[in-house]
């Protein structure tokens, strides 16, 4: 994007000249929501992919963790995943250390119970 004092270029599929401050501001929300729309269902579908992450880390328990805490961004866009520890859990008890399975397997109980 470029911009001057009277004019505004956009650079999409073709370059757009708007003269017009509002219908620039317009232009510009509407390819932040399309962007916004995109992540979110890009995070969403990380989250629902735990499991294959957890292995692909050699069933690293820290790496898998800052991999979860950026896709908690999913929260700072207005959104939330109803199925997340769901998710969370699948992942989690792929883990290779047996205390650390038996920990999360104590924590999804409870969750499930309530």
């Amino acid at each position: 994007m470029v911009t001057s004092r009277n004019k505004f270029k956009l650079q999409w599929l073709h370059t757009l000249e708007v003269a017009n401050d509002l219908l620039y501001l317009r232009i510009l929300i509407s390819r932040i929501t399309i962007d916004s729309r995109s992540t979110i269902s890009y995070i969403r579908k990380s989250l629902s992919e735990l499991n294959d992450y957890m292995a692909s880390t050699d069933y690293n328990v820290t790496t898998f963790n800052g991999f979860v805490r950026l896709r908690i961004a999913l929260n700072t866009r207005g959104e939330t995943s109803s199925n997340f520890l769901i998710n969370l859990f699948k992942g989690y008890l792929l883990a290779l250390d047996k205390e650390f399975n038996m920990y999360i397997e104590q924590k999804k109980n409870d969750y499930e119970e309530g």
